[in-house]
């Protein structure tokens, strides 16, 4: 290892955001240590950059126990740790009745506990020393959605996580923060993206009127792991396109309408 190279920790390192992360964190020089659930994936996903890093852990986030040594193996392997960025999620949209406690439950394992596992992996390893982690969130947290109840739940708690967190880790040094992205072009959500009427509903939710991309939230992602954001902490960035604060004009047309006192 080079030194005085940042060294990172990604979890989800396949997905949308994770591919463009660990690409923008190695081209920029740092190295990166990666949890994945399938190691088979890493080069068909990230190509060349899957031999520049340093270490390949595999765990399934809903295995705690051994996503928790995972990451801890990771972080060794690097030596030292500036930041965890831990992007495993699961999405589901489904009213609550169609919803099984099991579905819930291991949405909150996926979304959340992992979270907590990260969280306590960090107060290890950073020490000191101090460091960043970034949690992911999500705009559903922040607006009621229709069929969100699920996620929202655990991202919300993610969030809660987040500002607690940052409290606990501040006299180490470590800041602890989180992204809430809006409808993100995924593999968890293509069952939205590929229907053209589901698309379209969720755009018009959108004030920017698209949907995002990981590329675009992996920006937010290193802005929060890197130095250079070293007063920030216990905050949550909307990257979301406005749909966790925003009310768009319908792009629809209106009817005009004038009104008087009544």
């Amino acid at each position: 290892m080079s030194h005085g190279a940042a060294r990172y920790v990604v979890t989800g390192a396949t997905g949308a955001v994770g591919r463009s992360l660990v690409t923008r964190l190695v081209e920029g020089g740092a190295e990166v240590a990666v949890v994945v659930r399938d190691r088979d994936r890493l080069h068909e996903r990230l190509g060349p950059v899957a031999d520049a890093l340093a270490a390949v852990e595999v765990a399934d986030a809903r295995d705690l126990e051994r996503f928790e040594a995972a990451l801890v193996a990771a972080a060794g392997a690097l030596g030292s740790v500036d930041g965890i960025a831990h992007l495993v999620g699961g999405f589901l949209l489904a009213t609550p009745a169609r919803t099984s406690i099991a579905q819930f439950e291991e949405l909150m394992r996926l979304n959340l506990t992992s979270a907590f596992v990260v969280v306590r992996v960090a107060e290890r390893v950073m020490g000191s020393r101090g460091g960043s982690v970034v949690l992911i969130s999500s705009a559903a947290a922040h607006v009621g959605l229709a069929s969100h109840e699920a996620v929202a739940a655990s991202k919300a708690g993610v969030e809660g996580l987040t500002r607690s967190a940052a409290a606990t880790l501040a006299r180490a040094g470590v800041r602890v923060n989180a992204v809430a992205p809006g409808l993100v072009e995924a593999e968890m959500t293509r069952g939205i993206v590929e229907r053209e009427d589901a698309l379209a509903a969720s755009i018009e939710l959108h004030a920017l009127g698209r949907i995002g991309t990981g590329d675009e939230i992996a920006r937010g992602v290193a802005f929060l792991l890197d130095p250079e954001s070293s007063w920030i902490t216990g905050s949550v960035l909307g990257i979301d396109g406005g749909l966790g604060s925003v009310r768009p004009r319908p792009r629809r047309r209106l009817p005009s309408q004038t009104g008087g006192q009544g």
